[in-house]
């Protein structure tokens, strides 16, 4: 396969010319742009999206660290990031959990070795003590509320959305009321359970 260099000895054009063809820059007459893509289509040429990563320093992809992949709650928050992804030229990447800590560190890693630019944790096995250090490697954000934390969050207020469903619930008549949780030991769990012995 031929290589930029050789495109643009053959296009008669600067190597940045084919550059910015490849990239899709506006700043290209239209004469130059149509050379460089005959002599790609004539050598069949792709360009290489690892040599791009390389030379922009980004993968232009976002791990979501989810515990399973095939539970309403995630599946939602999963589209949403999805779209608006896509919006932004971003990929996603799924690393499903299952709370294993070792999976969790292992996308932490992917951070730390440049396979993805950010880290979204929808839900958390680690302690955020040993997250903290990988905000160093790029953005790191926990679906929870991180007050006096290094590490970004963005949240439900699960508190105060389970307070209210129980006030409604009551409102209805209901007296007995019992919840059912993932897992106990969750964040946004505690917060249920203590508006639920508040109520």
């Amino acid at each position: 396969m031929a290589n930029i260099r050789q495109i643009a000895k053959e296009a008669n054009v600067s190597v940045s010319t084919v550059s910015r063809v490849l990239n899709g820059h506006p700043y290209v007459s239209d004469e130059k742009r149509n050379a460089v893509e005959q002599v790609m289509k004539k050598h069949r040429y792709d360009r290489n999206i690892n040599a791009v990563h390389l030379s922009t320093g980004k993968t232009f992809m976002v791990g979501v660290v989810v515990p399973f992949t095939n539970r309403p709650y995630f599946a939602a928050l999963l589209e949403g990031m999805a779209e608006e992804a896509f919006k932004s030229h971003y990929k996603l990447v799924f690393i499903q959990t299952k709370y294993e800590e070792n999976r969790e560190l292992e996308a932490l890693e992917m951070l730390k070795h440049r396979q993805v630019d950010a880290l979204i944790i929808c839900s958390r096995t680690c302690q955020v003590e040993v997250i903290e250090p990988y905000t160093h490697y790029g953005n790191i954000v926990l679906y929870e509320q991180t007050l006096n934390k290094k590490v970004s969050g963005t949240y439900v207020d699960h508190y105060a959305v389970f307070k209210q469903a129980l006030t409604y619930l009551h409102a209805k008549g209901h007296d007995k009321i019992g919840y059912s949780i993932g897992r106990l030991d969750g964040t946004n769990s505690l917060q249920r359970e203590a508006a639920y012995r508040d109520f």
